[in-house]
């Protein structure tokens, strides 16, 4: 489900952590599930989605036969822009300016 990842290799852009670290351990946390388990703030497929770009899939029909799930995700997937030097592909529709506004959503 969750789980940890190392990548090495000369065109890797090291140094970072990717993904989310716990807010906190607590009962009240919102992803702490009970029993020491919590729910992963990054899917699995976002490491492979960038590895995958980086191997020459770029073609998203051919993304989608390697990684299925991978269309659930939205913007919260790495491309290979994100985790090599090298790497040229982005997510289309993510990032950029951050709007804000002064409305409420419930």
């Amino acid at each position: 489900w969750g789980g940890n990842y190392f990548m090495f290799g000369g065109d890797v852009k090291g140094g970072k952590v990717k993904g989310e670290y716990p807010r906190s351990f607590s009962e009240s946390d919102p992803t702490n599930i009970g029993r020491g388990r919590l729910i992963p703030s990054t899917p699995w497929d976002a490491l492979f989605y960038a590895l995958a770009q980086w191997m020459g899939i770029t073609d998203q029909d051919e993304i989608d036969y390697v990684l299925p799930n991978s269309q659930n995700f939205g913007c919260n997937l790495f491309t290979d822009y994100d985790l090599f030097n090298t790497g040229q592909q982005t997510l289309g529709g993510c990032g950029g300016a951050t709007l804000t506004t002064p409305i409420t959503f419930q």
